[in-house]
């Protein structure tokens, strides 16, 4: 009887344990948002839904730092770089902050030796309990995501002065691919750091490579900015290079500068080009993945660096203050909507809407092109939120970062919050109801079993 009455309160306990911890956690393995627009294709779609309503849960401020990074969401952490002393150069510094996801506590973070670059900052990406990011220090890091502690970094320095990293990288079959500014693609064993191949066009001419790579089906695609021969030979390619040697596929001239990362949706990549609206090119293209041809090209007629959303039949961009929805097929303008305030930000979407920075957080039907809220900041949002776990976040240039999601329940309203008590005191019963049997078998002598 003895046993029995253990067992049984051991199992009580461990089921009301089991639910009370339930109501607090997040599904860290199913909603993550690991890396730049989500996934190795760059879609930007999320794999969760999103409230009717945002509104704030927490919200984390970092004095005299600024917040460019688009952030990585994954194991119910959520990791981003943050630039310490903006605009004051050599004093600039790039740190890795992680938070808790679900309260916003700060869980470790990590100082790198130089700040970020101009508009954008290095973004994380989290694989197999690392993460993985650049810097502005010419250094490519791997840290454990647990702790921050460092596993491994490597040196992307060759030529041309700073070899900074915007992007974030793509890691696939313990291979990373990262893009440098000083104009070089890379191939790193993501265990151990060591070199498997580096690309660069003209013997280190190529542009800039500032926006995120992209790998589908063994092709790395990206784009570059301003070359060494600025602007007419080296200025504004698209590249598709075997991921396995990185030997050139195609390229495609565009001509003015790319800072956005390529996204390639049913073998077409899709990607934006224009810096300030200087050189001809500014706008969408639309390439095939296997020969980098043109089926069609949208002329925002302004500078853009932000990827585009692909989804619902329609591609999403921003160029300078304006979101734009065009015709997926043939890249006819479906509609645009003014965002009163220019941004960097990416859109990104889930559920039908489009959410994307400018004067805070802006969230779109995707269909109308209709503001359905806008959540104010107190600065410019040039970060891509991230959406995860019915949440979404980013940062601010004025050194916050914030998570939005469902309005959470007065306490004790919550389903599992009711039941809590009454759960704990059908324990405490049942193993005293057991003890006062066991004392009155004791006590009439009755043998136990």
């Amino acid at each position: 009887m003895k046993k029995i009455v253990l067992i049984a309160a051991l199992f009580i306990i461990s089921m009301v344990g089991t639910s009370l911890a339930a109501q607090s956690s997040v599904n860290a393995q199913t909603d993550d948002w690991p890396t730049f627009m989500h996934d190795w294709r760059r879609t930007g779609i999320a794999g969760t839904s999103l409230p009717s309503e945002l509104t704030l849960i927490w919200k984390y401020e970092i004095q005299g730092a600024s917040i460019f990074s688009s952030p990585a969401v994954a194991r119910g952490k959520v990791y981003f770089s943050v630039r310490e002393n903006y605009g004051k150069g050599e004093n600039e510094r790039l740190w890795i902050y992680a938070l808790n996801a679900e309260n916003g506590e700060l869980v470790w973070k990590f100082k790198t030796n130089r700040g970020g670059g101009q508009f954008l900052d290095p973004s994380p990406t989290i694989v197999d309990n690392r993460v993985y990011v650049g810097s502005w220090d010419n250094h490519i890091y791997a840290l454990d995501a647990e702790t921050g502690e460092l596993m491994w970094r490597f040196n992307v320095y060759r030529r041309y002065g700073l070899a900074g990293v915007d992007g974030a990288p793509v890691i696939i079959d313990s291979r990373l691919y990262i893009g440098t500014w000083n104009g070089y693609l890379f191939c790193l064993n993501a265990d151990n750091s060591d070199l498997i191949w580096e690309y660069s066009y003209g013997n280190g001419i190529m542009g800039h490579v500032i926006g995120s790579p992209t790998v589908v089906a063994g092709v790395v695609y990206f784009g570059t900015g301003a070359g060494v021969e600025w602007p007419e030979t080296t200025t504004g390619f698209v590249y598709a290079l075997n991921a396995n040697d990185g030997s050139l596929i195609w390229k495609f001239h565009i001509g003015d500068e790319i800072s956005a990362s390529p996204v390639v949706v049913d073998n077409i990549v899709y990607i934006t080009a224009g810096w300030m609206g200087d050189l001809p090119g500014d706008g969408v293209y639309a390439l095939s993945a296997e020969n980098g041809g043109l089926i069609w090209y949208y002329d925002s007629q302004n500078w853009s660096v932000s990827s585009t959303l692909v989804m619902d039949g329609k591609v999403f961009f921003t160029s300078r203050n304006f979101l734009y929805a065009l015709n997926m097929a043939d890249g006819a303008l479906m509609w645009k909507t003014d965002l009163e305030w220019g941004t960097h930000s990416s859109p990104v979407g889930a559920d039908n809407k489009v959410l994307v920075g400018g004067d805070g957080l802006y969230v779109v039907d995707s269909s109308t092109g209709v503001i359905l809220q806008h959540f104010k900041t107190n600065h410019i949002v040039d970060s891509t939120p991230a959406i995860a776990y019915g949440n979404v976040y980013f940062g601010s240039v004025e050194g916050k970062f914030y998570a939005l999601g469902a309005p959470k329940s007065p306490p004790g309203t919550g389903i599992l919050e009711l039941l809590q008590w009454p759960l704990i005191l059908l324990c405490i019963a049942s193993i005293l109801g057991g003890i006062a049997v066991l004392v009155k078998r004791s006590r009439a002598g009755a043998p136990e079993f």
